[in-house]
């Protein structure tokens, strides 16, 4: 694998990371947008950091370790309300590091370096 290749991932890594903090920061906010599945996971992290269950404990083992346990680990860390800025910027950095790992995984399918770069940027934006 080249230099080149490492710089792109980079590259890649840092616009997507740019484009992710605006999406957080000035469109929409993990914290806006818990409904769903996603209020799921924030309430049942909110209730391992807690103690308390928000449902029947046996309603717990249909949910194996996943997102709720990254949630509840920040959650625990961070706190929920007290630091949005730090959470959002977390889950920004968790988004775009997929930009980085994919211009290294597509450095093996191209021959050259312009096209993990691209595949890199396409990610990102």
């Amino acid at each position: 694998e080249s230099p080149r290749v490492r710089v792109s991932a980079w590259i890649a890594f840092g616009l997507a990371l740019a484009v992710r903090l605006y999406w957080v920061f000035r469109v929409q906010s993990p914290y806006a947008s818990l409904r769903s599945d996603m209020g799921g996971y924030a309430e049942r992290a909110r209730a391992l950091v807690s103690g308390a269950h928000s449902s029947f404990p046996r309603m717990a083992a249909l949910y194996p370790f996943g997102t709720h346990y990254v949630f509840a680990a920040e959650f625990w860390l961070f706190g929920f309300d007290r630091h949005p800025a730090v959470v959002c910027t977390l889950h920004a950095i968790a988004c775009a590091s997929g930009a980085y790992f994919l211009v290294r995984f597509a450095s093996r399918m191209f021959r050259g370096d312009a096209g993990p770069l691209a595949t890199g940027l396409l990610y990102a934006i």
